[in-house]
């Protein structure tokens, strides 16, 4: 049970490509690009070398335009990342290591937090599943009294 649900959770839910758009474009977003700016800037720094060197390109490109190569790093960065995590050999075999997580820490799981687990994935569409229910019961109910008269 817990090697399918598991699987159904890495191929449907938890996948590389919607961690990665929750990241870049989730409520979230704007915490992501700060993050990949602040590390990214510095890199920008490193690549055009010491201080001695880094000043020589500011002055050849200018103050205003080595800004703006700086910050256009991390904002090219961020459009490039989905590009990998579209992937779908590169997914596939993520996907393979999170359904192998996911299903060993649901083994170590007690009895009653896996059946929680369970239930919480359903827990929304409880009312719809005692709802059809209901409905088919007494769809049932009625064939049995129009075949049977009692």
């Amino acid at each position: 049970m817990a090697d399918t649900y598991a699987g159904i959770i890495a191929a449907d839910i938890v996948t590389i490509g919607n961690i990665g758009q929750q990241l870049l474009r989730g409520p979230r977003s704007d915490r992501t690009r700060r993050l990949l700016e602040s590390s990214l800037r510095p890199a920008v720094d490193r690549a055009a070398g010491g201080t001695v060197t880094r000043e020589a390109v500011r002055l050849a490109v200018g103050a205003r335009q080595y800004e703006t190569i700086r910050e256009s790093v991390a904002t090219e960065a961020a459009r490039y990342t989905m590009t990998p995590l579209k992937d779908p050999e590169f997914n596939r075999r993520q996907g393979e290591r999170v359904e192998e997580l996911l299903s060993g820490r649901m083994r170590e799981m007690s009895y009653p937090d896996f059946v929680e687990l369970l239930r919480s994935a359903i827990r929304q569409d409880e009312w719809l599943l005692y709802l059809h229910g209901a409905v088919l019961g007494f769809g049932a109910g009625l064939v049995h009294l129009a075949i049977f008269g009692v």
